[in-house]
């Protein structure tokens, strides 16, 4: 919706409806002082947000558990192997070690 520069009322460009700029004004002023006065919406807000907070530090976790395996394998790997002359071809034995084991 829309207001004309000298028109004292919103449009509606598809089905030309006229709402009075008080009217329409009015009810978005009670939906905001419900929203933010109203203690449930924001209770389960701050519930919500809090889950959100708790699953992304669980997967933060899981994905950090993952990365010091990793560099645990890393480090156990050029640690133990004897140098090659093409380290393309032993890394890409590691990686695919490493592929084979997260298949499983």
């Amino acid at each position: 919706m829309y207001v004309f520069s000298r028109s004292p009322k919103y449009v509606c460009p598809k089905c030309r409806n006229k709402i009075t700029i008080e009217d329409i004004e009015g009810v978005f002023h009670d939906e905001l002082h419900d929203f933010f006065v109203s203690q449930e919406k924001i209770k389960s807000h701050l519930e919500s947000a809090n889950q959100n907070l708790a699953d992304k530090k669980n997967r933060l976790e899981a994905h950090t558990r993952q990365i010091e395996k990793v560099h645990t394998e890393m480090r156990k790997h050029t640690s133990f192997t004897k140098p090659t002359k093409s380290p393309r071809k032993a890394l890409e034995r590691f990686t695919n070690r490493l592929r084979n084991k997260t298949a499983h």
